[in-house]
């Protein structure tokens, strides 16, 4: 039970609790696209059904993240796989990069085949 209501994770190298900072930043980016999109349907349609509904998701979502655990956030775990994600494709794109960089060095998102085909 006291492992539920923490905060932060612990990581080798630092002495206290620390957050992923950009799991935090994505799920940021998600609030304020949610809440953009919310204050224009109220600005151009004078619609407030979804700001109402953004803003009572936003108030759970902190109240989750200050008083039970960041980790049980529902938009730090979109902001996690969004990170996840990101990452492996970078990972990828490096490593694929690197492999085809000794073979075709001008070989640039296809630019090799582009050529041979002509």
């Amino acid at each position: 039970m006291k492992a539920i209501f923490r905060f932060g994770e612990n990581v080798d190298g630092y002495n206290i609790p620390v957050l992923n900072e950009r799991e935090i930043r994505a799920a940021a980016g998600l609030w304020f696209l949610m809440l953009f999109t919310s204050v224009m349907f109220v600005s151009f349609k004078e619609n407030f059904i979804l700001f109402k509904f953004s803003i009572i998701a936003f108030l759970l979502d902190f109240i989750i993240r200050v008083l039970i655990n960041p980790r049980y956030s529902p938009s730090l775990i979109l902001g996690r796989l969004i990170v996840f994600g990101y990452l492996t494709f970078m990972a990828l794109m490096v490593s694929a990069f690197h492999a085809n960089f000794r073979t075709a060095p001008y070989d640039l998102f296809g630019i090799e085949q582009y050529f041979q085909t002509k």
